[in-house]
């Protein structure tokens, strides 16, 4: 697979056609999300509980949810880096369904500006979420290590601005 610009994974959520997930009913059933936070202190308590608890997606990747991503998930920095902070809380409680949903169809490469020692990859992922009836997409950040023994990290997610089912005619 062609590696893509280490920085264009969100302009990527704008192209990704959402029938990759399935078909429309199978796709709004995907999309659907258990578990809503109406508060930082709600989501806080409900992250904590998926901490060190393996996270599978579609294609096998496994990763974790650590104290510190998930301190990273609720920080100021990563609520900004979604469309609006109603939908990034509803996609960090709900990161475990997301995440089992999640595709990877691009490769990325990493930031030649950070920091890289122990990384193997950045894996980005994409999964659908029904956020004010419509589906958007929700990019997760994976940290690939290269010492297997330090597992995969759920490093961030972002909910992106992206009308995805309207895009496919999926309505």
């Amino acid at each position: 697979m062609e590696q893509e610009p280490w920085d264009s994974s969100d302009q990527k959520a704008h192209e990704l056609d959402i029938s990759i997930f399935g078909t429309h009913e199978e796709i709004h059933q995907k999309a659907e999300m258990p578990r809503r936070a109406y508060s930082f202190n709600e989501a806080n308590k409900i992250i904590d509980a998926l901490i060190n608890k393996p996270l599978v997606s579609v294609h096998g990747l496994t990763a974790f949810v650590s104290k510190n991503s998930a301190k990273e998930m609720l920080s100021g920095k990563a609520v900004k880096g979604s469309f609006e902070r109603p939908a990034h809380l509803l996609a960090v409680v709900n990161v475990d369904k997301l995440f089992s949903n999640a595709v990877e169809p691009w490769n990325f490469g990493v930031n030649p500006q950070k920091p890289n020692e122990g990384l193997k990859a950045i894996r980005r992922l994409y999964s659908p979420m029904l956020y004010d009836g419509r589906i958007v997409l929700v990019k997760l950040t994976v940290k690939e290590m290269k010492n297997k023994n330090e597992g995969n990290r759920l490093y961030s997610l972002k909910a992106i601005d992206v009308d995805a089912d309207k895009k496919s005619g999926c309505r």
